[in-house]
C-alpha cells in the first residue's frame, strides 16, 4: 500500500502547488470582467450550482451606467436610486435565466427584487446612488443553479459565456459593449465525465485530475467586436469515454506505481541473498535505483493530476488519460530493466565466500646465553621460580607439568600425591589430572573436552584478573559443538591467538570504527550491537555467547545503558536457548556496580 500512499501524497501537493486564481484581478482600463464559479455532479444529469460576477470598468462603467439611467431612471433625476437599480438587477437576472453557459443551463439566479434597499447596496458597487458621471467601477453579481443533460456535446466557451452575460445585459440596458473582454471560469465536475480536445485560439485552459473528478480554469482576455463578434474557443464535454475516464486512469496509476516499487524491491532481495552470509548485512540497495524508481513515480504521478502542464508550449496540448495506458507501462518496463541492469553489475562486485583469518603477530623472546626452556612449549624457564624437572631431567614449567600430568618422556606421574584419576564424559577415557578447583577448569588430556557442562538457557558471570578461565568455559561450549559468539574489545586475531579459537567460533570486535565486516558499533547498543547479538541467538540454536568487554561497554555508554543491555541479551538467550559468559576484574569496577551485575546472572564464579 506504500505506492497507493505516496501517489495521494503527490496529489495533495500538486492541489496546494496549482492554485490559478479564479478571479479576474481588478485592472484599470476600459473593460468588462466576467467572473464565473460553478460546481457540478455528472451523474445520470449535469447538475449543480455556481456564481457569477460582473465588472465595469472606465468608459464601460459609464456607458452601462448610462443605459441603466436611460431605462430605469423612474424619478427623472439622473441619478440611480435604490428601487431603481433593484429593478435593472432583478430584470438582468430573469433575463440570464434560461441561458447556456459550459454546456448547462442557468436556473433560478439570485432574486433581487425579494432583497431589500439596504441588500442592494451591500452587493453591488457603482449602482445605487450613481449619476452619469460617476467614476467608479460598477460590480454586481448572481448565485445560480445550474442543470441539464449528460450527453457529449462541443462547448463554445468564450463565444457562449459573452452571449449569456453580456446579451443579457444588452437587452435589459439598451448597453452594447464592444472593447476588451475579460472572461475568467472555474468549473468543478465530480463524476466519471472529461473535458477533452480543446481548440483555443486566445484562452489558456488549466486542469486538475482527481480520481473523484477534474477542476478546469479558463481564462480568455480579447477585443469584443459589434454584435458581440468574439473568436468560438471550443471544448468537447464527453460524460464518459473510457480511455479518457480518470478512474481508469488512477486504477492504472495505482497499479503502475505498485509495480514501480515491486521492481527494485524484489531485486534487492535477490541481490542480498547472492551475497555469502556473513556479507548479507552489510549489502544494501542501491540508491540510483531508488532515485529512478521515485522519479517515474512522481513524474506518472504528475502527468495523471496535472494534464495541462505542458500547455505554456501549446495552449492546447493536454496529457490525456489515453496516454497514461502508454506511459505507465513504459516506466514499468523501464523501471525493470534499469534495476535488473544496475543490480547486475553490482553483484560482479560481490566479495567471494574466502576465510581469511586475520591473527595478531606474537613475537616470542629471545633467548640469551645459557638460559634454559621449557621441553613442552619451549619457552624460557626461570629456575628459581617455575621450574619442575622431572627424575629423568625433563624440564618444564609448573603450569605446564600440572597440565600434562605425566613426564613426556618416561611417562612418570608428575604429581602423585595429588592425582586422580577422571573418567572422561566425552570419550569416557580415563585421564589423570591434579586440578582440585573450579570444576570449569577439568579438561580431559586424552580428547580436551571440559567435564563441567554449559547448561542451556543458564548465564554464568566469572570475576577474575583476566578471562582465561571465561574463554575455557566458552571453548567447553565448542567441544561440545555448541556454536558460540565473543564480543570483545580487543583485536580479534590477538584474542583468536591467545585464546586459541579456532574459525567456528564468531568474534565481534566492540570498537568506535565500524568499518569492518567484524566490528561493532560500541555506542550504538540498542541498534548495531542489539541487532548482531539477537540476530545470531535467534537463527542459531543451543548457541553461547562471551562478553568480553563489559568495562568499554560502561566506558563508552553509561552504567545504566550498559545494565540494561546486559539484561536484554540475559532475557534473549533464555528466550532461545543459549548460555550467555561475562566476565570483570571487580578491582576496575566500583563495588556497586560489580553487585547490579553479579544480580542480573544465576550462577557467579568468584576467583578473587
Amino acid at each position: 500500500m506504500r505506492p497507493l500512499t505516496t501517489a495521494i501524497a503527490l496529489m495533495l501537493c500538486a492541489v496546494l502547488l496549482v492554485v490559478p486564481s479564479s478571479v479576474a484581478e481588478a485592472q484599470d482600463g476600459d473593460s468588462v470582467s466576467i467572473t464565473t464559479k460553478m460546481v457540478l455532479t455528472a451523474l445520470d444529469s449535469l447538475d449543480g450550482s455556481g456564481h457569477v460576477q460582473y465588472r465595469f470598468e472606465g468608459a464601460a462603467a459609464l456607458d452601462l451606467r448610462q443605459g441603466v439611467i436611460t431605462s430605469y431612471d423612474s424619478s427623472r433625476n439622473l441619478a440611480l436610486e435604490a428601487n431603481e437599480a433593484l429593478r435593472f438587477l432583478s430584470d438582468l437576472g430573469d433575463e440570464i435565466e434560461g441561458g447556456m453557459y459550459w454546456g448547462v443551463t442557468i436556473l433560478n439566479p439570485t432574486n433581487y427584487s425579494a432583497m431589500t434597499e439596504s441588500e442592494v447596496v451591500n452587493r453591488t458597487t457603482g449602482l445605487v446612488g450613481s449619476v452619469l458621471s460617476s467614476p467608479e467601477p460598477v460590480e454586481f453579481g448572481y448565485d445560480f443553479d445550474a442543470g441539464g443533460e449528460v450527453s457529449s456535446r462541443l462547448l463554445s466557451l468564450s463565444e457562449l459565456s459573452a452571449r449569456t452575460f453580456l446579451g443579457s445585459v444588452e437587452t435589459v440596458a439598451g448597453y452594447t459593449f464592444e472593447g476588451m473582454l475579460k472572461l475568467s471560469d472555474r468549473v468543478t465536475v465530480f463524476g466519471v465525465s472529461s473535458y477533452t480536445s480543446p481548440d483555443l485560439i486566445d484562452g489558456t485552459i488549466s486542469e486538475l485530475r482527481t480520481p473523484l473528478g477534474s477542476v478546469m480554469w479558463y481564462s480568455f482576455t480579447a477585443e469584443l467586436g459589434p454584435a458581440l463578434t468574439i473568436n468560438s474557443e471550443a471544448l468537447t464535454f464527453e460524460w464518459f469515454n473510457w480511455l479518457e475516464n480518470q478512474q481508469i486512469a488512477f486504477v492504472v496509476l495505482v497499479v503502475g506505481c505498485l509495480l514501480i516499487m515491486r521492481a527494485p524491491a524484489k531485486r534487492y532481495e535477490k541481490y542480498k541473498l547472492e551475497h555469502p552470509k556473513k556479507y548479507r548485512k552489510s549489502a544494501k540497495p542501491l540508491v540510483s535505483v531508488r532515485v529512478f524508481s521515485w522519479s517515474m513515480l512522481v513524474l506518472l504521478s504528475v502527468l495523471y493530476l496535472l494534464p495541462s502542464l505542458l500547455s505554456s508550449f501549446d495552449r492546447n496540448l493536454l496529457i490525456y488519460s489515453s496516454y497514461l495506458y502508454l506511459l505507465v507501462p513504459s516506466a514499468v518496463i523501464g523501471t525493470h530493466f534499469f534495476t535488473r541492469s544496475m543490480y547486475a553489475r553490482a553483484s560482479t562486485r560481490i566479495p567471494e565466500d574466502v576465510v581469511i583469518e586475520v591473527k595478531q603477530a606474537y613475537v616470542g623472546p629471545e633467548a640469551g646465553p645459557g638460559d634454559v626452556r621449557c621441553q613442552i612449549c619451549m619457552m624460557p624457564l626461570d629456575a628459581e621460580v617455575d621450574m619442575y624437572q622431572c627424575s629423568c631431567g625433563f624440564s618444564m614449567h609448573n603450569t605446564c607439568a600440572h597440565r600434562s600430568q605425566t613426564c613426556p618422556l618416561c611417562g612418570t606421574v608428575l604429581f602423585p600425591e595429588q592425582t586422580r584419576s577422571v573418567e572422561c564424559r566425552a570419550c569416557k577415557e580415563t585421564f589423570l589430572t591434579s586440578v582440585e578447583e573450579d570444576p570449569f577448569l577439568l579438561q580431559c588430556t586424552k580428547c580436551g573436552a571440559f567435564q563441567e557442562e554449559i547448561k542451556v538457557g543458564k548465564n554464568y558471570l566469572v570475576v577474575d584478573v583476566d578471562g582465561k578461565r571465561a574463554y575455557n568455559m566458552l571453548r567447553s561450549m565448542g567441544m561440545s559443538g555448541r556454536p558460540a559468539m565473543v564480543l570483545t574489545s580487543e583485536f580479534p586475531g590477538k584474542v583468536r591467538e591467545e585464546h586459541s579459537l579456532g574459525d567456528d567460533f564468531e568474534v565481534k570486535w566492540f570498537t568506535e570504527t565500524t568499518g569492518d565486516i567484524d566490528s561493532v558499533d560500541i555506542k550504538g547498543l540498542e541498534a548495531d550491537a542489539m541487532e548482531t547479538i539477537s540476530t545470531f541467538l535467534m537463527t542459531t540454536k543451543r548457541s553461547g555467547l562471551l562478553l568480553d568487554c563489559v568495562e568499554s561497554v560502561i566506558s563508552k555508554n553509561s552504567f545504566g545503558e550498559a545494565l540494561a543491555f546486559i539484561k536484554r541479551i540475559n532475557d534473549l538467550a533464555r528466550v532461545h536457548g543459549a548460555s550467555v559468559i561475562m566476565w570483570f576484574d571487580r578491582g576496575r569496577i566500583p563495588e556497586g556496580q560489580a553487585k547490579s551485575l553479579s544480580d542480573e546472572f544465576d550462577e557467579v564464579h568468584d576467583y578473587l
